[in-house]
């Protein structure tokens, strides 16, 4: 029954679904959150005058903030059960347990944009072919688990979305 934002000065902020109770839950100056009923997400500079960030999880609270891979910014970040999937600037597919520290290459030979996970699959847009010049954009599904073969065709698209959602069926 709350809605978590970014606030004006790019700290994270919660209020109720009426807008009142507004407060500041962490004064981090993030320009990205991710928010599950557990951890909260969200990229921090290194430092105020660098431009590099780092990606960290927090508890819903704002509690025990820290480096999900210390030194290292995440993309496409989702929690499903104990681990953290992501993709890295090569839009290659990870994943870490939350507060292990240490990543695990799920697949190599994929570039996955605009990662999403849901019921045991990361689904991604990618380009048909783009090795033989087809750019149709398309949303693909591998398994969680590493262990799919070969990418799976879900859909077809018309347009490319900066964002993917999949939630259920939908």
């Amino acid at each position: 029954n709350s809605v978590y934002y970014i606030g004006v000065d790019a700290e994270i902020c919660k209020m109720d679904l009426n807008g009142s109770n507004k407060k500041i839950i962490a004064d981090n100056k993030t320009g990205y959150l991710g928010i599950n009923k557990d951890y909260i997400l969200f990229n921090k500079a290194e430092s105020e005058e660098s431009t590099e960030f780092v990606t960290y999880i927090m508890g819903i609270d704002g509690s025990n903030p820290r480096p999900v891979i210390e030194g290292k910014r995440l993309y496409s970040v989702n929690i499903e059960g104990n681990y953290i999937y992501y993709s890295d600037v090569d839009k290659k597919i990870y994943r870490t347990e939350i507060d292990s520290n240490v990543e695990e290459l799920l697949y190599e030979n994929i570039e996955a944009y605009n990662l999403n996970t849901n019921e045991g699959y990361a689904y991604y847009l990618n380009y048909l072919d783009a090795e033989n010049s087809n750019y149709t954009v398309c949303l693909f599904r591998v398994k969680l688990d590493g262990s799919s073969e070969t990418p799976e065709k879900i859909k077809e698209l018309s347009s490319y979305s900066s964002f993917i959602d999949v939630v259920g069926d939908w």
